[in-house]
């Protein structure tokens, strides 16, 4: 017989632990290699778990992540019995209750070393909760129905001899009704049992808490009800792929491998294979990092995509059927990549039906159901043994639904389904021509959501392929993907979706070396930015040259200098090789092959250049080169169909685009030689931008439909634009010594007209009866604007000539600026203004500002008044412009209700101006932009400099609730800090638009900061620590400093808890390791971060009666010494964790521009998040 209780717990405590050691606690890598495992510590990575609910009508949503223990057993404070944890399979259910496993383990027994691992939540210590846990696989308990039986079976059994099995099972019968215990049931999918849930029969269920794992098909068999289901979790994964990825590779590679770089080419070869949505998944990711390694000779290019999946598929065939069988040289291969499979050709039947299935469900017209579908619809395509196979082998899985109705069904994963797919399809080509496309004709628009069944296709049959991107080629020149596109600014956007999915096929099809390759695309974007690789692209465009619709190359946004290459684009008769250039054509190398007279006569590369000819570019409407290609002068002859064509910093001397008649949109922005009648006879064009364009004086009276004309810098005949009846838009930039007189007597259609530059000198406007929109900054005499009813828009540089009573007639107008002399301006006949902005050089008649409707002015803006003189015209100006008159507020400054932007620029005013102003505001019911440029604010203080704000901008922002926040350029505003002096806010924020303030005048900000009486909310980023003087009356104060050191921090915090209270504290700020060396001011010493001190300020907080420390977390982060490169923070052990950074105190922008900030300081490798409470006392 046992001993005593108190001598056989701690034994079957032992002896459960050392078996969870031995064996529980090592989890393979792959499910392919079950042999191949490590202890779980080596591999795990936090996962990502949701809280569901279950509502009233059945439905499951998700819920808030958790983080806890706490979160995955208590609900509303109560230990819950049930709790169940779902999850798609791979997704890390078993790793997980592994780990937990382990995690109670080190809890009541710790190991050498334990204490340093990796816990799978936060709270383990609530695991002590727990006397007992009882951990059983369901798989490995197919023919048992009872839990105590199972324990029996996996454990007991296990841990004593064949003498105390008896004994020792009524021990755990009695531990089971006397002590709380866990009982984890791993796999409740895989268990076969007829009942819906193993009996818990003989165990009582007050002591007995029960975690189940599933995935959730199996949870949503009807006869698990919903009040068996105390709390029901989500686990959709892993949190950190990277981190992983870094474990895994650990356990599969000699400690002698340079782990740091081999991460770095798998995350590229990641990334490279468009395999992004898979990281989430352990298993899916795993598999990948297992298939990469062994074929760690050609990593730098990848795999294949469908290895890969066949690697998977293997893995979910063994689950359902680990019999053993190869394909054999007697029979037809389905696809290549089967070649070399183990599981596959047992099962082949069944994939088959269930590949069908997935095409036909991919691409029914119900597609609402093509992706998730009931079991209904499943039915049709599979029968009872298949749809067995599919959920056991983890193909398929099923759901509750979201209503009451029918469950829901998904493949494992999309791209799983579409595999299956391309599957089908490669062995039943003719479903293209009969299926597809008829179901792009009924939807068009979603050839694009077939992106990754094509790339599958082209490394399963690349003729069926070649075939598809017919199909879907055709349907992106139908739908305009690919082609240019322009906007109302006039640049251009390259949409290269469909580009991306052919070179992803090309790729795909190289890795599985597939022949002959024919993707068809008609719009070719050469561009670096977009990870286009030069020798990918010379193929697909040798391929399509004769069916080219647009081409782009641009290398401007290349990171990767060196793999730059200079192109040429070549007339035909010198598209021949350069002579001691060392060019070769490119060879087909290990790529599919494809017409070598092509690759030939149309590109010729070396490693160090590129010639592109266009001359079989019969069909070529579009065409954008930029950076680094010089283009032949008669490059571009023949191109017939030519409509776009954009060149931007390319070299051509004498380009002649005079036959290219169909042309209607043309830009050049680069170093470009144009031929004297280089545009003569373009009739279609319909908008023209020329930079930096060399052309001796262009004509452009032949281009009779241009709407839109872009000159910047360029010289022209003084006839070019007459009889240019059809422009709408002129904007004309002009530096130049040479004087430019300009023409627009015949531009009758012209509605809008900018100008600017010393040389431009414009004739009068007469004729421009449309014109709605014009901005002068050039030279122009006697300007009359009263011939222009349609005005809306008017904007006069300081060189302009404006004739008295001519802003007579604008009934229309919503915006005015003037910056030039002009006498007589009446305020009351701009009805409909909406912004009014002007210099000191305007003269405004005694008449204010008539408010006739809602759309009065919401910006008003000055340049250079002076509102310190004594002739009182600034103030008079501004009392008229705010519809006040001048008499009545002297002592006052007057606001427009309607206003949501002032600037003042250049503008003389002083601190009691400026807090008049700020009061106003902030009785608006709306918010207030003020924005101070350049301005010199004179202090109201007897004796004090005034000072001028060069270079200096800030905004004063005010609100409802009597709220200001200002944001500056980083200069100190000592002024500004008087001039809110005593003012009624009640929060007041600060910062700039870097980051944090800069404040060296102390003591005048903070005078201010205690005048502030009203005060509740302060949220302030400072530079450096100041000595503050904080008011009486806060409630919540937010503070961020980029460096804090331990006597600023006790300071500060002395002042907070002195505080009368109740009152929410929070600072966050860094520590730098760099000081300043007294024997020398221009070196450094480097320190170690002193955290005992910062800890001993929070003991000290703590001993305070009216302080309560709710936050004290310490971050750090590292440095590599090989590159210099910081790690991400992460919180360092033994602090409070109470929740997410974000609070009712501090917006997210302050604390992400503090934490961004600082992380890029070299020398803060150590920040401090702290929340106090102050109380009433």
């Amino acid at each position: 017989m046992f001993l005593s209780s108190c001598v056989i717990f701690p034994d079957l405590l032992r002896r459960l632990e050392d078996h969870y050691r031995d064996t529980v606690i090592f989890v393979p890598l792959s499910t392919l290699d079950l042999s191949r495992d490590k202890h779980v510590q080596d591999i795990y990575a936090s996962p990502k778990i949701h809280r569901m609910k279950i509502e009233n009508d059945g439905r499951r949503t998700k819920q808030e992540q958790i983080f806890t223990y706490t979160d995955f057993f208590y609900k509303d404070n109560q230990l819950s019995r049930r709790t169940y944890l779902q999850g798609e399979p791979g997704s890390g259910k078993t790793t997980f209750v592994v780990k937990l496993v382990n995690d109670w383990c080190n809890v009541h027994l710790p190991s050498m070393g334990s204490t340093k691992e990796q816990t799978a939540l936060v709270d383990v210590g609530i695991l002590q909760k727990f006397k007992f846990l009882f951990f059983i696989s369901l798989r490995d308990s197919r023919n048992q129905t009872y839990v105590t039986q199972m324990i029996k079976t996996q454990l007991i059994d296990k841990i004593y001899a064949d003498g105390e099995l008896e004994d020792a099972y009524k021990l755990v019968l009695q531990i089971m009704k006397t002590s709380t215990c866990l009982v984890i049931q791993d796999g409740l999918d895989e268990w076969p049992g007829e009942d819906a849930l193993p009996s818990m029969a003989g165990i009582l269920q007050d002591h007995c808490i029960i975690l189940t794992t599933s995935r959730p098909w199996k949870l949503a068999d009807e006869r698990i009800r919903n009040s068996q289901i105390d709390i029901l979790l989500d686990l959709e994964g892993i949190s950190d792929p990277k981190a992983f990825n870094e474990k895994v590779l650990r356990c599969l590679l000699d400690e002698s491998t340079d782990l740091k770089e081999i991460v770095k080419q798998f995350e590229d070869f990641f990334r490279n294979r468009n395999l992004q949505s898979i990281p989430v998944s352990p298993m899916l990711n795993t598999l990948i990092i297992c298939t990469w390694v062994e074929g760690i000779a050609d990593r730098l290019s990848g795999s294949s995509l469908c290895e890969l999946y066949t690697t998977l598929l293997e893995s979910l065939c063994k689950k359902a059927n680990p019999c053993i069988s190869h394909f054999n040289e007697s029979e037809p291969l389905p696809v290549n990549c089967f070649s070399r499979s183990k599981y596959i050709k047992p099962n082949i039947q069944d994939i088959n039906v269930i590949s069908k299935a997935a095409f036909s469900l991919l691409f029914s017209n119900e597609r609402e159901m093509s992706i998730v579908f009931n079991e209904i619809k499943l039915s049709e395509y599979l029968s009872d043994n298949t749809q067995k196979f599919a959920l056991k082998s983890g193909l398929l899985s099923i759901r509750k639904p979201t209503s009451r109705i029918d469950n829901t069904c998904s493949f494992a994963h999309k791209s799983v389904q579409e595999f299956l797919a391309a599957f089908h399809i490669s062995g039943n080509v003719d479903v293209i021509k009969c299926v597809i496309s008829e179901y792009f004709k009924r939807h068009g628009n979603t050839f694009l959501d077939i992106s990754q069944v094509f790339v599958f296709l082209c490394g399963l049959n690349i003729t069926a392929a070649n075939k598809l991107s017919k199909l879907m080629n055709l349907q992106a020149i139908a739908q305009g993907y690919g082609s240019f596109y322009f906007g109302e600014q006039d640049f251009l956007c390259f949409t290269s979706s469909f580009q991306r999915c052919v070179f992803s096929g090309y790729k795909e099809a190289a890795a599985n070396k597939n022949t002959p390759v024919q993707l068809h695309l008609s719009h070719l974007n050469f561009d670096s930015f977009d990870n286009c690789n030069m020798e990918d692209f010379y193929h697909i465009w040798a391929m399509n040259v004769s069916r080219a619709r647009s081409l782009s190359v641009n290398q401007f946004r290349s990171n990767q200098f060196r793999s730059r290459k200079h192109i040429t684009i070549r007339s035909q008769d010198a598209s021949s090789a350069r002579p001691g250039s060392g060019s070769v054509f490119i060879p087909a190398r290990d790529y599919p092959v494809f017409s070598a007279r092509e690759t030939q006569e149309e590109v010729n590369s070396s490693a160090s250049f590129m010639d592109i000819t266009l001359t079989s570019c019969h069909r070529l409407e579009q065409l954008n080169l930029e950076d680094n290609v010089t283009v032949q002068p008669n490059s571009l002859v023949g191109l017939n169909n030519l409509k776009h064509l954009r060149l931007m910093n390319v070299k051509c001397e004498g380009l002649d685009l005079s036959r290219c008649h169909k042309v209607e949109h043309l830009d050049i922005q680069s170093n470009v030689t144009l031929k004297p009648n280089a545009l003569v006879g373009l009739n279609n064009l319909k908008f023209l931008q020329l930079s930096d364009v060399k052309c001796e004086r262009l004509d452009l009276s032949s281009c009779k439909n241009l709407e839109r004309l872009i000159l910047f810098d360029v010289t022209y005949k003084s006839t070019s634009l007459l009889g240019l009846k059809n422009l709408k838009y002129i904007y004309l930039w002009y530096y130049k010594r040479e004087a430019l007189d300009i023409n627009l007597s015949s531009c009758v259609s012209l509605k809008k007209l900018e100008l600017r530059g010393d040389g431009v000198s414009v004739r009068p406007l007469y004729d421009l009866k449309k014109l709605k929109h014009l901005r002068l900054d050039c030279t122009c005499k006697r300007l009359d604007l009263s011939y222009f009813e349609y005005m809306e828009v008017i904007d006069i540089g300081s060189k302009v000539i404006l004739l008295p009573l001519s802003t007579q007639n604008y009934k229309n107008l919503k915006q005015i600026e003037i910056m030039c002399t002009y006498k007589d301006l009446d305020l009351s006949l701009l009805e409909n203004v909406e912004s009014i902005q002007i210099s000191e050089k305007v003269k405004v008649l005694p008449k204010r500002l008539l408010l006739r409707n809602k759309q009065n002015p919401s910006q008003i803006g000055l340049y250079d008044f002076d509102f310190n003189s004594s002739d009182k015209i600034a103030n008079n100006t501004w009392c008229l412009l705010n519809s006040a008159d001048p008499a009545q507020c002297a002592d006052s400054t007057p606001i427009l209700a309607s206003i949501k932007n002032i600037r003042l620029t250049r503008v003389k005013c002083s601190t009691t101006w400026l807090r008049n102003l700020f009061s106003t505001l902030l009785t608006l019911d709306h918010k207030v932009c003020c924005q101070l440029d350049d301005c010199q604010i004179t202090s109201s203080v007897e004796g004090a400099v005034s000072r001028s704000l060069m270079r200096v901008y800030a905004a004063i922002h005010t609100d409802l609730n009597n709220t200001v926040k200002i944001t500056n350029n980083g200069y100190d505003l000592p002024d500004l800090w008087e001039s809110v002096y005593g003012l009624r806010i009640k929060s007041f924020s600060l910062g700039n638009r870097y980051g944090r303030m800069k404040i060296n005048h102390g003591t005048s900000f903070s005078q201010s900061l205690r005048s502030l009486k009203l005060l509740e909310t302060l949220k302030i980023y400072f530079a450096t620590y100041i000595d503050l003087q904080l008011p009486q009356s806060l409630k919540h104060v937010a503070l961020f400093y980029d460096k804090l050191f331990s006597s600023q921090l006790r300071d500060l915090v002395n002042k907070l808890s002195a505080l009368p209270g109740p009152l929410e504290c929070r600072t966050e700020f860094g520590w730098s390791n760099k000081t300043v060396n007294e024997g020398d001011p221009h070196k450094y010493l480097n320190n170690q971060f002193p955290a005992e001190e910062y800890f001993l300020i929070k003991q000290e907080l703590e001993a305070l009666e009216n302080v309560k420390v709710k936050r004290f977390r310490i971050y750090d982060r590292s440095v590599e010494i090989d590159d210099g490169t910081t790690s991400a923070w992460s919180l360092r052990r033994g602090v409070v964790n109470d929740g997410d950074h974000s609070d009712d105190m501090a917006d997210d922008e302050y604390y992400e521009t503090f934490v961004s900030r600082i992380s890029y300081k070299d020398d803060v490798f150590s920040r401090i998040s702290m929340r106090l409470q102050i109380f009433c006392v």
